[in-house]
């Protein structure tokens, strides 16, 4: 599941209502987590010599982690359409030049196109971690980012909160995402993880050892710590995580 880092409870969401009548499955930001907001994360689909797209095969391979710059896709798990989008094409409801709409498009067993690659940017991290990195999705071809703003879609949409890809958005709090959930099938406990740069912790942020209203406090700092980009970097805090991490 994926979702906006300032919202944090307004999930990445598609259903097979046609966006904008294109007859391509509509993309937004919903309030209720269920299986509508299951995303993977795929490599990219893969152009051979002779120009023909050849797929990846993630089922088999090993698990790689995602790392900055790098060209991915994300399918939608339930309709098996990729999220997509064009800069010729408008965003619904956003009628200004630099919001393009975004959508989920493709059938069962299409490979897709490069409409569909996006890249991963990730601030002051090596990779990224599930449910602690926030980080935006570019799009390769359109140069716009993966975005949502508090307005909604009309009754065709089920007036849920409108996805755009922002031309202008690459520094907007709007277009930074987090994982709220992720699994992989051939991800152990016994696999390789991902190494985390460890950071000295200053005195002053260490958790307290009461049980009482200042430990508290803590518990809720740590929240927004992860959630709030903005808390975290802070002077007051030195740029120092809760974690130390």
């Amino acid at each position: 599941m994926l979702k906006r880092v300032d919202t944090c409870i307004r999930m990445l969401f598609s259903t097979p209502t046609a966006a904008n009548n294109d007859l391509e499955q509509q993309v937004t930001l919903y309030s209720q987590a269920d299986s509508s907001n299951d995303w993977q994360i795929l490599n990219r689909t893969k152009v051979t010599n002779s120009g023909e797209y050849t797929a990846f095969d993630w089922k088999h391979s090993p698990p790689e982690f995602v790392y900055p710059t790098m060209p991915i896709k994300l399918q939608h798990l339930a309709t098996e359409k990729a999220l997509h989008s064009h800069f010729e094409h408008s965003a619904p409801v956003s009628d200004v030049w630099f919001q393009k709409e975004v959508t989920g498009y493709g059938i069962r067993g299409f490979l897709g196109d490069e409409n569909d690659d996006w890249s991963v940017e990730i601030d002051n991290e090596s990779q990224l971690l599930s449910t602690q990195t926030p980080f935006r999705l570019h799009h390769r071809l359109a140069g716009c980012y993966l975005f949502s703003h508090k307005v909604t879609l009309p009754e065709w949409g089920l007036k849920q909160q409108e996805v755009t890809c922002n031309v202008e958005g690459g520094r907007d709090a709007n277009s930074l995402w987090i994982i709220e959930t992720a699994f992989h099938p051939l991800l152990t406990q016994a696999a390789p993880q991902p190494t985390v740069p460890q950071t000295k912790v200053d005195e002053a942020l260490k958790p307290p050892q009461s049980n009482g209203v200042l430990a508290k406090l803590w518990q809720i700092k740590q929240v927004v710590w992860n959630y709030n980009p903005n808390f975290r970097s802070s002077a007051q805090l030195s740029r120092v995580s809760p974690d130390g991490i």
